[in-house]
């Protein structure tokens, strides 16, 4: 296809290879050129390919006649600089410019005088390509030289005229050995192309192509190289080649156990590259990807999102999800051809769909180029996951990025191949019976049957033809090929022409049989002119037709060659050839055979727009009272006894519904196979086949079984069915044939698609496994409103409530639970305080209520706030609050003790756990007084036994201790203040209050400081600082000092007399040093 590239291009030799010695023009311009003396093609890592040149060893151009502008460019690369090197012109014609390499430096020479040789200042190195661009205007009087597609140097000439690109002989060299240097990809325009054009064309020669598989084929499980390298691509599973309606043939993958890999090769290490692909999925994936094209190490990966999108990938720094951006949503159409196309050059990632740039994004770095196997609609991270399942069609890997109107031009470039295709095979025809069913019987009708031969023009063009009186092998319009053994001798014998087969339509006829070892041919012929517009019919019936009972009931091909044809108004022959599919059943025997075909396990499939896949299992059972049914296995009859097993369907080539009561698409149903593991498998052989390229046959062939036994059951599974058509019945048919004694004919049963399917007492509604009596699942979950969710649940009543119960089995008619939504506050109340309740039948307030106002009840149906428990909370972990001002705010969080009374007093109590009793830790009072450690505050803030202040990283602080007690003549009592470490010191104030109980005359006031302290590990000193106060009143019978017992500190309080009890109470403070 051309391009803007391609506008005044006169010559391109690409100079890769010859064809007994001449260079192909690929511009179309028939300008090819010839090699001379030992020039050759010759492998070239950079280019693919070049010519091998010096001496008299050349290339030797046509003429291309005048040109007041040119461009020409060309690849050179020389083992040596140090002589002359003739890169363009040459030849005996001196108005022809000359491009010469001498001493390293280019010159141009222009023809006239006035026009003196031009040397660029550019000095080429030996032993590395260059590629040089040199244009010339005459109307702009400028000579350039770009290389390499920099910024070009430019020349303004005094005067200018027209030149001449004459004959000429490139390549020769002087000074220096023959055969020194390289020339690849020679263009030569007849304008001066733009430097953003010049660079397009390096761009397309080094992203030359390493690998181009058209899928078209598979032999031996092996698709070639079309490019013409030794790469080949193997499959994985058994991808089919299927008929196609773009292509003719293409490869189809299951997305599941099929695949195709082509082994690793240095052609394939790409640091930049292009590589494009037609694809066609059936349907939307059920993966979330699809992997399409790649290599594992993320080498120029193309990835499908069930949404449509394509994700190109590639690896750059140790990064492996270095991409282009992904394409938009809806890219790519399901169940049609797309074309997809990735290009990157080391600085841009670029995604094309049909031909259109999708997405572009810089790529952070050159990618990474790693020894793996490039892979094929399978997980491209070598995973086996993430398969794709659907068609592929003409892969191309590049060696660079071609530009985006290359990339439309070979997506053109396809689809002109297809039409070409369609343009010269403009005939399709169908052998149909009577109830438009390409079927033949084996019966005992010696007349035979008639057959309605059907063809089409399927061409944009009419197609005409010219009369012929008697149709021979020379000399006729169609010749129907049927194979050897389709048609009884009967039919056939020229002795008997009464019986032969014969055309029965106007103005046709028909040839006698001409038989041989392989086929039957007849030719046939019109003996008038006629015309066949677009898509009309010529209709004839072909009477006489009698099967070969031998083989039995089986399917044959029959081929319509056409010749004699043309196009209306042209005079090219049209030649060709289509192929049909005839199927040959027996109807000798009795009609009615004894079997019950049917279902075991449910009739119901999914339809969920093909999506899930479905199983059915079914069976068929031999009712004869009398005993077995015999079967006629393989391995003793080239005619065995079979079941078919087919559906109705929808071709994925339609446009728009035509079956929406078939079972699915044939892309639904292309992937319906009995299991690996099934048991039927130990008896009977089975095959799946393709039915004209747009739907699945299932063949069921006894190995060795002989006959179907008295009640015996055969359960058939048939896993992978899918469909994406409307719900309602549809048929499967199940095909006998060749069963000894009995005609051959067919069961019709009924399967339900739709969104509910049972298995066993199981109920899936869009699942077609259920894993629970009631399984409800959906691919896109809804999002809930008044008209619109995963389940809707309706009542009519005002006030009424809908409930799902939870019945117990042990007391069941008395203990359940529900989940209810109600339209009051009471069931068959008024007004609208809807609520939603999750509850249980043994308490009416063991519930949790859901108002409309986002309010939460526990154990209460009326809650007044958005959490309202009626009871205690049991919780694990943290309470948070955040500011009441807001989430993230600066603000207050509020604990309160309140109801909604207005008029109760509450106060708040915080509780702690010690060894399992109750602490009452904190006490909050209504008035806001505040007791610590006990329930009782005295003032606005009371603190229980002790207080402690102490500062970061301090072990104990300023503490505060208080000890009250009772003493009795002659006792002495100690209470512990602290345990002092080794090396510590401690500051302390002791203050001790005594007096008696009855008189009130003996008392004690004592208050006095000290300093304590252990030197290394001895025990602890203690120094009394100062007694600040001590005054005693009445006998002097008590004592308090500070003293220590072991390592602890302890204050000691005595009574060395009088009869009546004594209350005391010590108030301690110590502040401890460092240990």
């Amino acid at each position: 296809m051309m391009t803007a590239l391609d506008r005044g291009l006169a010559l391109h030799l690409e100079l890769t290879r010859a064809e007994n010695g001449l260079l192909t023009d690929s511009s179309g311009n028939g300008n090819d050129a010839s090699l001379e003396g030992k020039a050759a093609p010759a492998a070239d890592p950079t280019l693919g390919g070049c010519v091998l040149v010096g001496g008299d060893n050349v290339v030797a151009v046509p003429s291309l006649g005048p040109a007041d502008a040119f461009t020409v460019q060309i690849w050179f690369n020389a083992t040596a600089v140090t002589g002359q090197l003739t890169l363009y012109g040459g030849g005996s014609d001196a108005q022809t410019p000359r491009l010469i390499v001498d001493g390293g430096r280019l010159q141009v020479t222009l023809p006239d005088a006035d026009r003196a040789q031009s040397a660029f200042d550019v000095v080429f190195a030996a032993g590395r390509w260059y590629h040089l661009t040199v244009t010339y205007s005459q109307r702009d009087r400028q000579l350039a030289l770009s290389v390499d597609g920099a910024p070009p140097q430019v020349r303004t000439l005094n005067t200018t005229s027209e030149v001449e690109l004459g004959a000429c002989r490139i390549g020769n060299s002087t000074g220096q050995p023959a055969a020194l240097f390289r020339l690849g990809s020679l263009r030569i325009y007849r304008r001066v192309l733009s430097a953003g054009e010049a660079r397009q064309n390096i761009q397309i020669d080094l992203a030359r192509l390493v690998l181009h598989l058209p899928l078209a084929e598979l032999k031996d499980g092996l698709s070639p190289d079309a490019a013409g390298s030794a790469l080949t691509a193997r499959a994985t599973g058994a991808p089919d080649i299927v008929l196609d309606e773009l292509f003719g043939q293409s490869t189809r993958f299951d997305g599941s156990a099929e695949s195709m890999t082509v082994p690793d090769d240095p052609s394939l290490r790409l640091t930049t590259y292009t590589v494009s692909v037609w694809l066609k999925p059936d349907g939307r994936p059920v993966n979330a990807w699809s992997g399409i094209v790649g290599k594992p190490g993320r080498d120029y990966h193309i990835w499908l999102n069930r949404d449509g999108y394509i994700h190109h990938r590639f690896s750059v720094a140790g990064n492996t999800n270095s991409g282009a951006p992904d394409t938009p949503d809806g890219s790519i159409t399901w169940d049609a051809w797309n074309h997809v196309a990735i290009t990157n050059d080391g600085r841009t990632a670029t995604t094309y769909v049909n031909g259109v740039l999708a997405a572009t994004g810089p790529t952070g770095g050159t990618p990474v180029a790693n020894p793996t196997a490039l892979l094929l609609a399978t997980d491209l991270d070598g995973q086996n996951q993430q398969r794709f399942r659907g068609s592929l069609a003409n892969v191309r890997v590049y060696r660079g990025a071609l530009p985006a109107d290359v990339v439309a031009a070979e997506m053109a470039q396809d689809q002109a191949a297809v039409a070409a295709v369609r343009a010269g095979h403009p005939l399709e025809f169908e052998l149909l019976d009577a109830d438009d069913e390409p079927v033949l019987p084996i019966d005992d009708d010696p007349t035979g049957r008639q057959l309605f031969l059907e063809v089409t023009n399927s061409a944009d063009t009419t197609v005409s033809l010219a009369a012929i009186a008697a149709p021979s092998a020379n000399d006729h319009h169609l010749a129907l090929r049927f194979r050897a053994g389709t048609l009884a001798a009967a039919c056939l014998d020229t002795g008997k022409p009464e019986k032969l087969v014969r055309i029965a339509a106007d103005s046709w006829r028909i040839s006698a049989p001409v038989v041989d070892d392989q086929s039957v041919v007849f030719y046939l012929a019109s003996s008038k002119a006629r015309t066949l517009e677009p898509g009309r019919t010529w209709h004839l019936t072909v009477e006489h037709a009698i099967a070969d009972a031998a083989a039995g009931t089986r399917a044959v091909r029959v081929k319509l060659h056409y010749r004699g044809l043309t196009y209306l108004g042209q005079t090219t022959p049209l030649v060709g050839s289509r192929t049909s599919m005839l199927t040959i059943v027996n109807q000798r025997g009795r009609p009615n055979i004894p079997l019950h075909a049917g279902f075991t396990g449910g009739d119901t499939i999914l339809n969920d727009n093909g999506r899930s896949e479905s199983m059915l299992t079914l069976h068929v059972a031999n009712l004869d009272v009398d005993g077995p049914i015999p079967l006629t296995p393989a391995n003793v009859s080239s005619a065995p006894s079979r079941l078919r097993i087919t559906f109705d369907h929808e071709p994925t080539t339609r446009d728009s519904l035509e079956r929406p009561w078939a079972l699915g698409t044939a892309s639904d149903l292309k992937d319906v196979d009995v299991p690996a593991n099934a048991a039927v498998r130990a008896d009977w052989r089975v095959a799946r086949t393709s039915v004209e390229g747009e739907s699945t046959e299932l063949v069921l062939t006894p190995i060795s079984k002989t006959s179907l036994d008295l009640r015996e059951l055969v359960a058939i599974p048939l896993a992978r069915i899918r469909s994406s058509l409307p719900s309602g019945p549809a048929n499967l048919y199940l095909r006998y044939e060749n069963i000894p004694g009995y005609q051959d004919g067919q069961f019709i049963c009924t399967v339900v698609k739709g969104p509910l399917v049972t298995t066993g007492a199981r109920v899936g509604v869009g699942i077609s496994d259920p894993g629970a009596a009631l399984h409800v699942r959906e691919t896109t979950g809804t999002a809930a409103d008044a008209n619109a969710g995963s389940l809707l649940i309706d009542h009519d009543d005002g006030g009424g409530a809908s409930s799902i119960v939870f019945r117990s089995a042990v007391n069941r008619g008395s203990d359940y639970g529900y989940i209810q939504y109600q339209d009051t506050a009471a069931v068959a109340g008024t007004g609208e305080s809807a609520r939603l309740i999750i509850g249980t039948s043994n308490d009416p307030d063991d519930h949790v209520v859901l108002q409309p106002a986002g309010n939460v009840g526990v154990g209460t149906s009326a809650p007044k706030g958005k959490l309202h428990v009626a009871g205690d909370y049991y919780g694990r972990g943290h309470v948070w609050l955040h500011a009441y001002e807001g989430d993230g705010a600066i603000g207050t969080a509020y604990v309160q003790a309140r109801d909604m009374s207005g008029s109760t007093s509450l106060g708040l109590r915080l509780r702690t756990q010690n060894a399992g009793a109750v602490t009452d830790s904190v006490h909050l009072a209504p008035s806001g007084s505040v007791s610590v450690g006990n329930t009782d505050p005295r003032s606005q803030l009371t603190v229980h036994r002790t207080t402690n202040l102490s500062t970061d990283g301090a072990p104990v602080g300023l503490m505060t201790l208080l000890f009250h007690g009772r003493i009795d003549t002659g006792q002495s009592k100690t209470h512990t203040l602290f345990t002092l470490a080794d090396h510590a010191s401690a500051q302390v104030v002791v203050t001790v209050l005594m007096h008696d109980l009855n008189s009130n005359t003996n008392r004690l006031l004592f208050k006095a400081e000290y300093v304590v302290y252990r030197e290394w590990t001895n025990a602890p000193k203690i120094d009394q600082l100062a007694q600040v106060y001590r005054k005693a009143y009445g006998q002097t019978v008590y004592a308090a000092d500070l003293i220590a017992g072991g390592n602890d500190v302890q204050v000691r309080v005595s009574q060395s007399g009088f009869a009546t009890n004594t209350v005391y109470k010590v108030l301690g403070q110590y502040l401890l040093g460092p240990s």
